[in-house]
């Protein structure tokens, strides 16, 4: 795979994008930025993992909730099989969809005292018409093995906390943001942040990895909103603009 890392070209015009199997997922992203766009699996894994292995494993990410897995975003592909059989699909290499990135985005983090009013916040957001482009969430199990691998500032006596990201255009945000602010009520949220910088935003973003080396070092089980368990930065790392709910 190391010999297949190449970015072969990139069409604006079609938003594709086409690579070797062995470029890694988060230089594909790096290498469309400029133009507006992103390739948007995006695994806890992206700093390592390759668009073969992607492609391979079918693999998601946060925000496959509302964009999909590498299924949907993957247009043309050429493959060699084990016994030296070559398909190609459309392509030569990978051709991957790329996605615009969107206008605004609103990056939440809900603090609950159970778990149950946790899920009923999922279940509530999506029976609302409301769909994030990710939603995650973490038990208390987990806050309390990150606190002790990393002292993220978690609450440790929060039973469950739930990242939701939202995007979409500057004139929409406002409105989803209050409907979802009220759901939170509705279910008895007892406080919520917002990152209020890319880099706040990025900074959550890169906890879901915290999470996998916490979660090994101390047993627990995740809790999905969307396709996978994740953990994000509290308000000890960076200062959240923040307020009580309820």
């Amino acid at each position: 795979m190391f010999r297949f890392r190449d970015i072969y070209e990139i069409d604006e015009l079609n938003r594709t994008i086409t690579v070797g199997a062995g470029t890694v997922n988060l230089r594909v992203s790096h290498a469309v930025k400029h133009l507006g766009m992103q390739f948007v699996p995006d695994p806890s894994s992206q700093k390592a993992c390759s668009i073969g292995g992607n492609i391979g494993e079918n693999a998601g990410g946060p925000h496959t909730l509302k964009y999909g897995v590498t299924v949907n975003h993957v247009v043309g592909l050429e493959a060699v099989m084990a016994d030296g059989t070559m398909y190609i699909w459309n392509c030569h290499e990978s051709v991957c969809r790329l996605t615009p990135l969107p206008e605004s985005i609103i990056t939440l983090l809900a603090t609950f005292s159970t778990i149950d009013d946790a899920c009923r916040t999922v279940s509530d957001i999506i029976a609302a018409g409301i769909v994030p482009a990710a939603m995650e969430m973490l038990d208390n199990p987990v806050i309390r093995a990150l606190q002790k691998t990393g002292n993220p500032g978690f609450p440790e006596d929060a039973e469950a906390l739930l990242i939701i990201e939202l995007e979409d255009l500057t004139e929409a945000l406002p409105e989803e943001k209050e409907h979802i602010l009220k759901i939170l009520q509705k279910n008895t949220a007892t406080q919520v942040k917002y990152a209020a910088s890319q880099e706040e935003r990025d900074i959550i973003w890169s906890c879901p990895q915290r999470s996998v080396r916490s979660n090994r070092r101390s047993y627990t089980g995740f809790l999905y909103a969307g396709r996978r368990g994740a953990a994000c930065k509290a308000a000890g790392d960076f200062p959240y603009n923040a307020w009580a709910v309820g």
